[in-house]
Order: structure tokens, then C-alpha cells, then sequence
């Protein structure tokens, strides 16, 4: 019982050792953006602002759980008050992600394309706005592994005669480097082990000679 005890004593040792464990990644960027029409693109800003409608950036830290982090504030856009009558339709944006952890994120900045479509009506300033991104998980590196990112179309700018607004979100997905580095053992578990190991060698020389008594 002594020798069976000690080697399952050792052989959760080496369970222990052996079972992965999901790392935290800890995140950090900011956001960013720029409205505009035709081809080529445009110079990102912490604010942008588009004929009544805007985008402000945000300033992210949080840590991804078992390899996912849901991103609930990516930035916000906003219509003012005053809008009237404004067709949106074609109206591009650009998300820029800038990362300052986890390091060596390439590419960095990330680039999240979208384009607007709907129309601020006059009168009562009704009328719905959607923000259409490329819906299409991006693939990252850094110097620990793999990630995607993924971001959310925005659809809730809905005015009915006052100031409307709604949040950015997205997703970041770990693809590879979510278990630490291997576990070094320490003395006491090794020590778990030879015992076992040990004490079971004993026991087999002990029945071989039983046997041949």
C-alpha cells in the first residue's frame, strides 16, 4: 500500500506538471479614426468628425480569459443634435488599432475598413445610420504567439430629435501561444517521483523472489 501510494503520489505529480494552463494575454491599444469619400484614405485622429457625425477613439488594457477578450469599447460614434438632413450613403471609415502590448504585434497599427450607408432625414431627424465593417477576423503575431481581431458593425445611430450614439465592439481571439512555456519540476515532485519509481522496482525484485523460492 506504502509503494502504491507513493507512486500515485508520483504520478500526479506528473499529471500536474503536465496539464496546460491557459495564459493570460494582456492587451493594450488605442483607437482611432478618419471619415472619407472617393479612393486613397485619410489621416486617422483620436476624433473624427463627418458633416454632424463623429467617432472618438478609446484607450483599451484588459486581459484576454482562456484565450478570448470581448471587447465592449473600441470607440464611439455619435450624431449631434443639430444634424438635419445629411445622406451618408458611401461615406467611408477607418478603424486604426495601435498596439503598445502585448510586444511585437505586427501588424501594428492594425487598419479595420467600413463603409456608412443610410441617410439623416429632415423634418423630424429620423432616419438610421449603419457602420459596415469588414466583418473578417484579422490575423496578428507577437512575440509570444498568434492572435485575431475581429470588429462589430455598428447599427444603432437612430435619431428621433435628440443626440444619438453607440459603442464599437469587437473580439479578440488567441490563436496560439495561450499556454505558458513547459514547467520546470520542482525538487519536491521529482523527489515524488523517484520514490515511486523506487518503490516500485522494490516491490517487482520482491515478488520475482518470492517465486523462486
Amino acid at each position: 500500500m506504502r509503494v502504491l501510494s507513493r507512486l500515485s503520489a508520483g504520478v500526479l505529480a506528473l499529471s500536474l506538471m503536465a496539464a496546460p494552463v491557459s495564459a493570460q494575454v494582456n492587451f493594450q491599444f488605442t483607437t482611432s479614426g478618419c471619415f472619407f469619400t472617393g479612393v486613397g484614405g485619410c489621416v486617422a485622429s483620436a476624433t473624427s468628425v463627418w458633416q454632424g457625425l463623429t467617432f472618438t477613439g478609446a484607450s483599451v488594457n484588459a486581459t484576454s480569459s482562456a484565450g478570448v477578450l470581448n471587447l465592449n469599447n473600441l470607440g464611439t460614434f455619435s450624431m449631434a443634435s443639430s444634424q438635419s438632413t445629411t445622406n451618408y450613403t458611401g461615406v467611408n471609415f477607418l478603424l486604426y488599432v495601435t498596439f503598445t502590448a502585448p510586444s511585437a504585434t505586427s501588424p501594428n497599427p492594425g487598419t479595420f475598413d467600413a463603409v456608412l450607408s443610410g441617410t439623416i432625414n429632415g423634418g423630424n431627424n429620423s432616419g438610421e445610420v449603419l457602420v459596415n465593417f469588414d466583418n473578417t477576423a484579422d490575423n496578428y503575431s507577437y512575440s509570444a504567439g498568434t492572435f485575431t481581431f475581429a470588429v462589430n458593425d455598428v447599427s444603432g445611430l437612430k435619431r428621433q430629435g435628440g443626440n444619438s450614439s453607440d459603442v464599437l465592439t469587437g473580439k479578440i481571439t488567441v490563436t496560439q501561444g495561450q499556454n505558458p512555456p513547459t514547467q520546470v519540476p520542482e525538487p519536491a515532485s521529482l523527489a515524488l517521483v523517484a520514490a515511486g519509481l523506487v518503490g516500485l522496482g522494490a516491490s517487482a525484485r520482491a515478488r520475482r523472489q518470492r517465486t523462486s523460492v
